[in-house]
């Protein structure tokens, strides 16, 4: 979950967040507490649990979640590889309720910093095209290519989409 910056975005957008839940994970405990903080500070901690996960391992682990309405990951399947990306999506789709959406970040290929990330900065992700994620989703219980994929304003990152049918 990191610092659950754009989730409390959506909690002072929202027009009844009284009807709005979350479950936010992380594997570091430091960030689950600053985002605890976070959260008391915005008003909003009891719309939000915090469970303290291993995402590499998610699949072994029994977490308790009803069906979900979205899950979404930002920042992190650009450190796996597409096995352990599909992996993630399957345990994804099997916690999504009928018609629930799952929304993958990743950077894009045309990063300009690519070079600096990969061999000055030893901050070496894996980068990947629209293609690249259709291809994921369609190896996963999704079976099927992205409903939708978009970009940042700066079209670095992009946001894969797939809805569970």
């Amino acid at each position: 979950c990191g610092p659950l910056r754009e989730v409390f975005d959506v909690f002072h957008r929202f027009d009844d967040a009284t009807s709005l839940e979350v479950v936010a994970m992380d594997i570091d405990p430091r960030a689950l507490e600053f985002a605890q903080r976070q959260a008391q500070a915005a008003g909003v901690a009891s719309r939000v649990r915090f469970v303290h996960a291993d995402l590499m391992a998610v699949a072994d682990q029994a977490i308790d979640l009803i069906p979900q309405d979205m899950i979404y990951s930002v920042g992190l399947v650009d450190y796996f590889d597409d096995p352990s990306v599909v992996r993630l999506l399957d345990w994804i789709y099997d916690r999504l309720a009928l018609g629930g959406r799952a929304l993958l970040g990743n950077f894009h290929p045309c990063n300009p910093d690519r070079a600096l990330m990969d061999y000055v900065l030893e901050w070496r992700l894996t980068h990947r095209t629209e293609a690249d994620m259709n291809h994921l989703f369609q190896a996963s219980r999704f079976a099927a290519p992205c409903t939708r994929i978009l970009f940042e304003a700066e079209g670095i990152n992009l946001f894969a989409e797939g809805v569970r049918s």
